[in-house]
């Protein structure tokens, strides 16, 4: 006996500007209601994951809609092609898209997600002025794992450990010297005491260590004037030191220039059977507690950005992850309950049902 259709959605999330092949792929399953046994087989719900075969593919199950149609609760779940991740910031994005699209009136979404409790959504105005029907922005929230679960190794670590570390990390790690036209001209211009000059010689310029979905997530911070997106890794390599990686710097002159935090990244995380994440919204909540409530904050943040805020958590970050698609995040601290605010659009680009 066949099972009945399951409508399913492809979709780009995070996209760069309106450029629509840009952002992370994500399919988005929807069940039509909690009775539907492939809700919760794990086995289909992973083989239909790797069928898509996208970075995570959410499932999500109706659960409620108020009367007058403005606010409505789904259950929600991310599997990787290999696993199911507690997670996935870019997935939460292109689900609520696919959600206010169906329903129109809908203003107000909450997610019961089985490993990170209540997550919303909600359309929010562009920051242009202008207003896209199809392709308008949307803003998540969700929790931030640092500082909170940083490790302890890796806040006890020593001068040594840092130094082995470092030069594990030289070996996973290959760039090829070269250095941004823009920076190269700023380096020129710019007056930097020679301590400031020793440490922006210096390839990494700092590594933290904290707890991402169960595994363990290594922080490298570089220097402002390596080009991240011609970095070569050695993921063989990678595996042999952590489970997952971002690499990650603050784009000093953008910062300054838009009196916001502007950050590039990169994520790699074979252990989820990612080698390299297109897009990472929740890594991206993370990196927003990394610069804006640890120490990160005095050691990268540029002193101009710094001295026009009474916090740093009052700073908004932007995000640039500078994978080969490229994705676009912005990126605020929620003072009232801690989470992160996290807004960008979404392009579908095909749908269709699942048998």
């Amino acid at each position: 006996m066949s099972s009945n259709p399951v409508d399913f959605h492809l979709l780009n999330a995070f996209i760069v500007d309106k450029n629509r092949y840009s952002g992370n792929q994500a399919a988005v399953v929807l069940f039509q209601d909690q009775s539907d046994p492939r809700s919760n087989d794990d086995n289909w719900l992973t083989l239909t994951a790797r069928d898509f075969n996208y970075s995570e593919t959410a499932y999500l199950v109706p659960l409620s809609i108020s009367d007058n149609g403005e606010q409505g609760e789904w259950g929600l779940r991310w599997f990787t092609p290999e696993v199911e991740v507690s997670l996935c910031g870019h997935t939460t994005l292109a689900s609520s898209k696919v959600l206010f699209d169906r329903n129109p009136r809908l203003s107000l979404i909450k997610f019961q997600a089985k490993f990170s409790g209540i997550l919303t959504a909600k359309k929010v105005s562009d920051e242009s002025g202008t207003e896209d029907k199809d392709e308008y922005n949307i803003e998540i929230e969700l929790p931030s794992s640092y500082p909170r679960t940083s490790i302890k190794v890796g806040l006890d670590r020593t001068e040594k450990d840092e130094k082995i570390i470092e030069h594990l990390l030289s070996k996973v790690f290959h760039h090829p010297n070269s250095v941004p036209k823009e920076a190269e001209e700023a380096e020129e211009e710019e007056e930097e005491e020679e301590e400031e000059e020793e440490k922006e010689r210096n390839l990494t310029l700092g590594i933290s260590e904290y707890e991402y979905c169960g595994k363990n997530n290594l922080i490298i911070q570089l220097n402002h004037r390596i080009d991240l997106k011609k970095i070569k890794v050695d993921l063989n390599a990678l595996v042999d030191i952590t489970d997952c990686a971002v690499i990650t710097q603050v784009d000093r002159l953008k910062s300054i220039e838009t009196k916001n935090l502007h950050i590039n990244s990169r994520f790699f995380a074979p252990i989820f059977g990612i080698d390299e994440d297109p897009v990472t919204g929740s890594v991206h909540a993370d990196l927003t507690g990394y610069y804006l409530n640890s120490s990160a904050s005095s050691k990268y943040i540029p002193t101009e950005l710094r001295d026009i805020v009474k916090s740093p958590k009052d700073l908004v970050l932007v995000g640039h992850q500078r994978s080969l698609r490229g994705g676009h995040l912005v990126c605020k601290w929620n003072a009232e309950n801690g989470m992160i605010k996290i807004s960008g659009k979404v392009h579908q680009f095909a749908q269709g049902t699942v048998v």
